[in-house]
């Protein structure tokens, strides 16, 4: 026998609680109506906006500027370094048992 599947019928918005549409089937989760939606899109539209402001101002100023220090530098070898060729992985075994993903690894 089988566990009893409740199903709640999600029949109110999510933000405002007001009645939503009907339909003919069960909604599987929370919606929001038109009036809240359009509200979570103008509020993204306005964050969209305010980075792209600062994308453009930081791309005017230095580093110095930024408060970004030249803290790391790289290994100079790691500039001349090539990497090519293949690489090969010693598949894992526990308790004499392959997984079979590493096993057919080449395939």
């Amino acid at each position: 026998m089988g566990r009893k599947v409740t199903r709640i019928p999600h029949n109110n918005c999510l933000e405002c609680g007001t009645d939503l549409r009907e339909v003919t089937y069960i909604r599987p989760y929370a919606k929001l109506c038109s009036e809240c939606k359009s509200l979570v899109w103008a509020g993204n539209s306005q964050i969209k906006k305010v980075t792209q402001d600062l994308q453009k101002r930081n791309s005017k100023m230095t580093k110095k500027e930024l408060g970004m220090d030249e803290r790391f530098e790289d290994d100079p070898r790691a500039v001349n370094e090539v990497e090519y060729g293949r690489v090969y992985r010693e598949p894992t075994v526990v308790g004499g048992y392959v997984n079979i993903l590493e096993r057919n690894h080449d395939v």
